[in-house]
């Protein structure tokens, strides 16, 4: 999985639709290449992908969490109870991705919690109540480059 923040670029779903006015001012992140392989192993590496994923935007105080979801895995994060980024909720052919089509949706960081809390999400406790020690909401597991020289302090 990458996580692209658009503070200093564009998101790579941009060069492919116009994100709607009401987002254009926040801080969102792009999960791309959040590929897990089948069965139970790929299921608990899945849901700590996507813990890591959140606890990355709460960190990093992004407004919105989106990702780019092609048939059937949409459902997927229907369930994780993202919605829609774009009114119709169509299928639209990603130019950045092959021209396959997908699905953009979104969820609030900041509400995430409360959401899933007020739904009873069977994920909620291990999102939000169990310590994961390999993923950890510090910014010490934020690698940063060393300071050279030239650069700013």
């Amino acid at each position: 999985m990458r996580i692209h923040v658009n503070r200093h670029y564009p998101l790579p779903l941009e060069s492919t639709i116009q994100l709607p006015e009401p987002f254009k001012n926040q801080t969102l992140a792009e999960a791309v290449r959040f590929a897990i392989t089948g069965g139970q192993s790929g299921q608990q590496a899945r849901n700590a992908l996507f813990k890591a994923f959140y606890l990355m935007c709460l960190l990093l105080g992004i407004d919105r969490m989106i990702v780019c979801a092609r048939f059937p895995l949409q459902k997927l994060y229907l369930n994780l109870l993202f919605e829609d980024l774009l009114p119709a909720g169509d299928f639209i052919e990603m130019k950045h991705i092959g021209n396959v089509p997908h699905r953009v949706l979104t969820q609030h960081v900041f509400q995430f919690e409360s959401l899933w809390n007020e739904s009873q999400h069977p994920l909620y406790d291990f999102v939000f109540r169990t310590y994961h020690p390999d993923i950890e909401n510090t910014t010490s597991s934020i690698p940063y480059p060393a300071m050279g020289e030239n650069d700013a302090t």
